[in-house]
């Protein structure tokens, strides 16, 4: 009888915009294991490398069963669920992530708000799928480079073998629009800016500017800039001995308080507790 194994790593903090990991693992799950409904805030993708198992999406209530070299995805903003079978439950390598350029590279992937589920076109890189999600495992979580690498070393995998593939289709003036919205916020970040500042940069509506960052990134730019400055802040309290007074000071945050209680939500830490961890 099988039993069950189980890892995650949950990466700490991101300090890249255009693609990151949040959480990866492995698990070989129980007979007639069930995950879901629920609903994701992150591209959630699961690779299985032996088993079998079924995928329930919310056109398919009766679910899609899945074998060794599929996967299937779980988008943002969507309710999905999965169970390993009762006989031969599947084992999966799973990675969470998020950035610009993640909606883009699952186009290219072949995935579509219907289309969620992976089959390789062949099998010739399902070994080499799974090496690398166990490389990525082998990672030290704190080492983003390398992590990142990774990502887009299993990205690319993907892609190259997928059944579905199809042409770069990506929308370049959104894209333009989206950079440029994040090369202010990195440049000003530790200002006083508004979302009004970063769409007049744009040179766009407000409104408008925020319903085309939201559909790229799954994020209003109000919630990007918070996320952008809390990722800066994780960032000096693990490798600096700045106070968390200088430290809220160098983010934007003007009252040191403000920041704490945002930072302690975001995080499930205080600084202080968030520092005493991670140093």
């Amino acid at each position: 009888m099988k039993r069950k194994r189980k890892r995650i790593h949950i990466s700490p903090n991101s300090l890249f915009v255009d693609l990151y990991i949040v959480q990866h693992g492995h698990e070989q799950c129980d007979f007639s294991h069930s995950f879901g409904p629920i609903l994701t805030h992150n591209y959630l993708f699961h690779y299985i490398v032996s088993g079998k198992g079924r995928f329930f999406q919310p056109d398919n209530s009766d679910g899609t069963e899945l074998t060794s070299g599929q996967g299937f995805l779980m988008p943002p903003d969507t309710i999905c669920s999965y169970s390993a079978d009762s006989d031969d439950p599947w084992e999966y390598y799973w990675i969470e992530f998020n950035g610009i350029q993640a909606k883009q590279s699952m186009k290219l992937a072949g995935f579509t708000d219907t289309q969620l589920i992976y089959t390789p076109r062949t099998d010739n890189k399902i070994e080499e799928i799974a090496h690398i999600f166990a490389d990525t495992l082998e990672t030290n979580v704190n080492n983003e480079y390398l992590l990142l690498g990774n990502l887009y070393q299993l990205l690319d995998a993907l892609i190259q073998n997928s059944s579905q593939q199809i042409s770069d289709t990506r929308n370049e003036i959104s894209n333009v629009y989206i950079r440029r919205a994040i090369d202010y916020i990195r440049d000003n970040y530790q200002n006083d800016i508004s979302v009004a500042d970063i769409a007049n940069h744009c040179n766009l509506n407000r409104n408008y500017f925020t319903r085309l960052f939201k559909a790229e990134l799954n994020l209003t730019p109000s919630q990007f800039l918070i996320k952008y400055r809390l990722n800066k802040a994780a960032d000096l309290l693990m490798n600096t001995d700045l106070s968390i007074q200088c430290i809220s000071e160098e983010i934007g945050y003007s009252n040191q308080f403000n920041f704490s209680a945002t930072f302690k939500k975001h995080y499930n830490f205080s600084p202080f507790d968030w520092r005493n961890k991670h140093s």
